[in-house]
């Protein structure tokens, strides 16, 4: 009897575990890829931005790394420390895209 209570513990937390394991995997399959277009969430709103990515992947080399150009200007086209702090986040987002 003590050793049947026991084994239904153990039973009820590896149901309780997998449960879990279940749910994270669906979350993780759910989750949209990253796109230049949900990296433009994190930019300000109100601002009408240019990005512009230009680059080469040399297929000749057994390792084909993008080497290129991306930039970001606002329509203002001054520098603006305070808006180049803003779109950091959006620079980093579309940067791991890149790689």
């Amino acid at each position: 009897m003590h050793n049947r209570k026991h084994i239904l513990v153990f039973m009820a937390g590896l149901i309780i575990l997998i449960t879990a394991e279940v749910a994270a995997v669906k979350k993780a399959i759910s989750r949209p890829s990253p796109s230049i277009q949900s990296c433009g969430k994190l930019l300000p709103a109100g601002v009408n931005f240019a990005i512009k990515i230009s680059g080469n992947i040399d297929t000749r080399q057994q390792e084909r790394l993008f080497a290129g150009n991306f930039t970001v200007s606002d329509d203002t086209k001054q520098h603006n420390p305070a808006r180049q702090k803003q779109t950091e986040p959006f620079i980093n987002c579309v940067k791991s895209l890149l790689k």
